[in-house]
C-alpha cells in the first residue's frame, strides 16, 4: 500500500526527525512504509549519506543437494542410486528449469525434484549485484508447495509476514530489508518441507524494487518512480541538505 505525503514540508520534517535516530544494531525486515522510513533515517545516521537507486542487473547462482550451478551451464547431474529406481549407480538426471526475475523485480523460483533424501534443482539462490547495497524495498509476494512457513527464506525474515492472520500465497505487501553491513551478494535459502520422494517448489518476488546504497560523496538521494512516497522522501532529504549548507554560510 502506498503512503503519499500531502506536502513537501511534511516529507522534510520526517527526514529531519529520523536523521537523528540511533544507528541500527542488526539487519531487519519492515512491512510498513513508516517503519521503512525510520530504517532509512537510521542508515543516514550510520553511513552519513545514502542513495536510493532502481534495481540493477544482477547475476544468480543456484545450489541443490548435488552442488552449485548457473543458468546456461550444462545441468546433467550424476544422481546414481539417489534417483529412481535407486539401483543404477550411473544414473544421470537433468536439473529442472528454475525461473528468475529481472527488470525491476528481484527474486527467484526454488525447485526440488526429490530423489530419496536429496533434491535436484534450487534450494539456495545467491544474488550478486554490480555494487554493494545496504538495503532493498518493494512489493513482496511469496508462495510455496506443499506449503510455506517461518522456516523458509529466513534471510528475508518473513516469519512475521507469513504468520499474519489471513495471509495467502501470492498476495503482496510493502517490504523493506535493511542489512547490517554493505554487501554485493545476498543468499536466500528454502526448505521444500516435502516428504522424501515428493517434489516441491516456491518463489519470492519483490516488484518495483529499489536498492539502498551507502554513499561517501555529497548527500544525494536519487528518487525513483515506485513507490511515489520514496520520491517525496528523497526530496525531503535533499531539502534538508540545502538547509544545512545555508546555516554553515
Amino acid at each position: 500500500m502506498r503512503t503519499i505525503f500531502k506536502t513537501g514540508v511534511t516529507a522534510l520534517c520526517l527526514a529531519a526527525g529520523i536523521a537523528a535516530a540511533a544507528p541500527r544494531a542488526e539487519a531487519a525486515a519492515y512491512l510498513t512504509a513508516a517503519g521503512w522510513y525510520g530504517a532509512l533515517g537510521e542508515a543516514v545516521a550510520q553511513y552519513g549519506n545514502i542513495t536510493l537507486s532502481q534495481l540493477p542487473t544482477y547475476k544468480v547462482e543456484y545450489q541443490d543437494s548435488f552442488g552449485t550451478w548457473r543458468p546456461g551451464e550444462p545441468n546433467a547431474v550424476l544422481v546414481g542410486t539417489s534417483g529412481y529406481p535407486y539401483t543404477d549407480p550411473t544414473l544421470v538426471q537433468s536439473r529442472p528449469f528454475v525461473g528468475s526475475y529481472g527488470g525491476s523485480t528481484w527474486g527467484s523460483q526454488f525447485t526440488c525434484d526429490s530423489y530419496t533424501q536429496q533434491c535436484l534443482g534450487a534450494l539456495r539462490v545467491t544474488f550478486t549485484f554490480p555494487y554493494e547495497i545496504v538495503g532493498v524495498s518493494g512489493q513482496l509476494s511469496l508462495g510455496g508447495f506443499p506449503f510455506l512457513d517461518a522456516t523458509n527464506m529466513t534471510e528475508l525474515q518473513i516469519a512475521s509476514y507469513i504468520n499474519t492472520t489471513g495471509w495467502q500465497p501470492g498476495t503482496s505487501t510493502f517490504y523493506g530489508l535493511m542489512l547490517d553491513q554493505p554487501t554485493s551478494s545476498l543468499t536466500v535459502s528454502w526448505d521444500s518441507n516435502a516428504p522424501n520422494g515428493v517434489d516441491g517448489s516456491a518463489f519470492f518476488a519483490l516488484a518495483n524494487a529499489t536498492v539502498v546504497r551507502a554513499s561517501t560523496a555529497a548527500a544525494v538521494v536519487t528518487a525513483v518512480p515506485e513507490p511515489a512516497s520514496l520520491a517525496l522522501f528523497g526530496m525531503g532529504l535533499a531539502g534538508l541538505g540545502m538547509v544545512t549548507r545555508r546555516r554553515r554560510r
